[in-house]
């Protein structure tokens, strides 16, 4: 599953690992906070992509890959990390992206703010608030540097029409209607695309930031004076408030 971050990657990747034949391996190449010894050892994807389907007695392995840790940890692009999976004969591709990318920052940058990424289910949801410097906004990837908004928008949809371009036999799933309101709706299409029947499961994650942007960003009214009348500009909508259960 390649996907780009805070895109509800984890509610289905725990809903996947329910699954009696598949073992759902989670970021595996995000390796500043998990298989950091490959990373001194030689060809270190390989071993990794080969370790992570030998350690197991499933059907099926699961990975998800964020493109910018390839590039940071291991400076390898993403049409080199394609011809390995295709040697080692991992296939079928999904990609996984949210069209309100304005959202998808926010949602990141209150993370931050909290350093807390994920809530299970059971768990209340802080209201957490922030305030955007739209001209200076961090960016994840290599060098974390600041750039303005705009750029990050516009930077986020470059990387999505990359992995559209270069993914063959590919699951496309949007966050909006694929994992907002039912992650199940997501779950089902990943199990009939590998091949496996649907397996009852349970959704055990909350959505992180279920708050409307006007409420969470605290000088609001610069971020609306900024978007309007780029292309950008229809993000600002508002979604009703509430901590369901979604990714």
């Amino acid at each position: 599953m390649f996907h780009t971050s805070r895109t509800g990657s984890s509610v289905l990747g725990n809903m996947l690992d329910q699954h009696p034949d598949l073992s759902w391996r989670k970021e595996s190449f995000n390796f500043n906070v998990r298989n950091r010894e490959y990373l001194e050892m030689d060809d270190p994807v390989r071993r990794l992509l080969r370790d992570l389907r030998d350690g197991t007695w499933s059907r099926y392995v699961g990975i998800e890959v964020v493109p910018y840790q390839l590039r940071r940890y291991l400076d390898l692009d993403l049409p080199a990390f394609l011809e390995i999976l295709r040697d080692l004969d991992y296939r079928p591709a999904i990609l996984l992206h949210r069209r309100n990318l304005l959202r998808k920052i926010v949602s990141a940058l209150v993370a931050r703010k909290r350093e807390r990424w994920r809530f299970a289910a059971h768990e209340t949801v802080p209201f957490t608030t922030i305030a955007i410097d739209v001209e200076r906004v961090p960016r994840t990837g290599p060098g974390a540097d600041t750039r303005p908004l705009i750029e990050i928008l516009e930077l986020s949809e470059r990387r999505v029409a990359e992995l559209q371009r270069a993914l063959d036999d590919v699951l496309e799933l949007i966050y909006e209607e694929d994992v907002e309101a039912d992650p199940r709706v997501g779950y089902r299409k990943i199990c009939r695309h590998v091949g496996l029947p649907p397996h009852p499961v349970e959704i055990r994650d909350r959505r992180a930031n279920p708050y409307p942007l006007s409420r969470v960003v605290e000088n609001y009214d610069v971020l609306v004076a900024y978007l309007r009348g780029t292309r950008f500009e229809w993000m600002l909508e508002e979604e009703p408030t509430g901590g369901s259960t979604r990714g």
